[in-house]
């Protein structure tokens, strides 16, 4: 049985909870936003939960083998600023964390996350891509602590970002704080413009070198948009990024 999407409008320093047991799949109205958001997921639940343009201070607790999928997708024109913080408090506890950023005009974007595993055997994954168009600047201040004792715990952090105009600018900050042996702990950051060489191949099968840049870029956002499981949500995420490239 496929498992229903739910879309919701977050109230005000809502306190959202998970109980045990409960999966859910809850997707903000792509028409609200989220301002300050906690959520406690009590053991064995599950939550997949999207966010949108949303500047946002989040804070999520885990426990026992709690399982938290975000998706946090932000086009920007304003200056932005998201603050996540994930606590994994017990046994088994799970994160993965999916940013896309886009930044226009002149605007300032900062991301700002934390990952505090707290307890033994816990995982996290921070994937983030990041969009500098004209001359916006994003800083992306990428954080995980493993406290001394909690073994065989795992985290890990990637960064893909993309300046589109010399102006513009992608700054990836990753900090692992690790405090015992027994993890594994990795993060990688790739930054830089559109490859020159795929550009070629594009326009060497007859694409105007804009049409061959929109592809690239386009095709840079569509595996994490293909994660998404509302395909309306799909379309209108897409075509609303696609809009703002031109």
């Amino acid at each position: 049985m496929s498992q229903i999407v739910q879309t919701y409008t977050f109230q005000s320093n809502e306190h959202l909870v998970i109980n045990e047991n409960e999966n859910k799949i809850i997707y903000q109205d792509l028409n609200s936003s989220v301002s300050e958001l906690s959520i406690s997921m009590d053991k064995h639940s599950s939550l997949e939960v999207l966010f949108y343009n949303s500047n946002a201070k989040i804070n999520c607790k885990l426990e026992e083998d709690a399982k938290l999928i975000i998706y946090n997708i932000s086009f920007n024109k304003d200056n932005y600023e998201f603050n996540l913080n994930i606590d994994l408090n017990n046994i088994y506890a799970d994160v993965h964390i999916i940013n896309l950023y886009l930044g226009i005009d002149s605007s300032v974007m900062t991301s700002n996350i934390l990952i505090n595993h707290y307890a033994k055997q816990t995982k996290s994954l921070l994937e983030t891509y990041a969009i500098a168009k004209d001359q916006s600047y994003l800083t992306l201040n990428n954080n995980a602590f493993i406290k001394n004792g909690m073994r065989q715990s795992d985290a890990r952090q990637m960064t893909r970002g993309l300046n589109l105009s010399k102006n513009a600018s992608v700054k990836a900050q990753p900090n692992l704080l690790i405090d015992e042996y027994d993890v594994v702990a990795s993060h990688s950051a790739s930054i830089g413009s559109i490859d020159k060489e795929e550009l070629f191949y594009l326009m060497s099968r007859g694409l105007t070198e804009t049409k061959a840049q929109e592809m690239v870029i386009l095709g840079f956002i569509e595996p994490i948009l293909g994660n998404i499981k509302s395909e309306e949500l799909q379309q209108i995420i897409y075509a609303e990024f696609a809009k703002l490239l031109k």
